[in-house]
């Protein structure tokens, strides 16, 4: 589609790619190998054992917060000078070859630019609907209805496969396909998925959640803003409960008296025939002194 094919190159072969290496390389020092949990270079790096998280969760990383930390990290590359490239960035020396007309990237064409979504991923989807129940035509995916004027009235495909190309990270419209690999048009997903980009794992996690009855919304509310506003709320009774915990254990503090020696000698009642004998020490008997002759060595 685009003019381009994978070429991975020779397995153990690091010099033939010295580019994307280097890279990779880069990122696994900046980034990868900084992360709690990280296996290292070898089975006997020593980072392994510094950042190993133990059991503790709370240093674990999630999968989002791992993609705007590969983002960050890849930006930084791009805009920090390099040796290589007589000390410009990454994006600095790109700029100048752009400009120099010498050209080293190529620019595709209006009409391949707007048939970029065969690149993401795509599912293979059955037509649903029925003209006996007036249901128009449809295609449920991950668990939400897409459909178009287009598709409403093209009851012929009903009961027909069709292919879709999803974008992961907005969920909101996909690219449809027929099976002869004619272009089809956008679908929209239905009421109320249409409103806020989201993604395909956050979607998962919406539905989980209002399967388990822990989130509930209609038609008429967004589901990711009902999804941020339980989270929001989960997090205040954390805080809550955190706050509560340790106001009672500083109160507990405060009840406790004070472990004054003095204190308590004083406090002590003198029983009636007077106060009590001081404990009787131990007599300790001094050890002899070892006298070293000349020529003996003490062990």
């Amino acid at each position: 589609m685009v003019g381009c094919v994978t070429e991975a190159g020779p397995l153990a072969e690091p010099t033939e790619r010295p580019f994307v290496e280097r890279f990779f390389g880069s990122l696994g020092t900046a980034l990868s190998h900084r992360l709690p949990g990280t296996t290292g270079i070898h089975p006997h790096d020593v980072r392994r054992r510094l950042l190993e998280p133990k059991g503790k969760e709370a240093l674990s990383v999630n999968f989002d917060e791992l993609l705007e930390l590969v983002e960050v990290s890849v930006a930084n590359y791009n805009g920090t000078p390099h040796g290589g490239i007589g000390e410009r960035s990454p994006l600095e020396f790109l700029a100048r070859i752009t400009a120099s007309g010498r050209g080293c990237a190529r620019a595709l064409s209006e009409p391949f630019r707007r048939q970029l979504c065969i690149l993401q991923p795509s599912r293979v989807c059955n037509v649903a609907g029925s003209l006996q129940r007036g249901v128009r035509p449809y295609v449920n995916l991950l668990g939400v209805r897409y459909s178009s004027r287009l598709l409403q009235q093209a009851t012929d495909l009903i009961g027909k496969p069709i292919r879709i190309y999803i974008d992961p990270m907005d969920l909101r419209v996909v690219q449809a396909y027929l099976a002869d690999g004619a272009e089809f048009g956008p679908l929209n997903a239905a009421r109320p998925w249409h409103q806020t980009q989201h993604s395909i794992r956050l979607r998962q996690e919406i539905l989980r959640l209002r399967r388990q009855r822990k989130l509930h919304f209609t038609e008429a509310d967004d589901p990711v803003n009902a999804f941020l506003q339980a989270k929001r709320k989960q997090a205040a009774r954390q805080k809550g409960r955190t706050k509560h915990r340790m106001a009672e254990a500083s109160r507990a503090v405060s009840a406790t008296p004070a472990q004054d020696p003095l204190a308590m000698m004083l406090s002590t009642p003198v029983p009636a025939d007077g106060p009590p004998a001081p404990p009787v020490l131990p007599v300790v008997k001094p050890r002899p002194l070892l006298h070293i002759g000349q020529g003996q060595i003490l062990k």
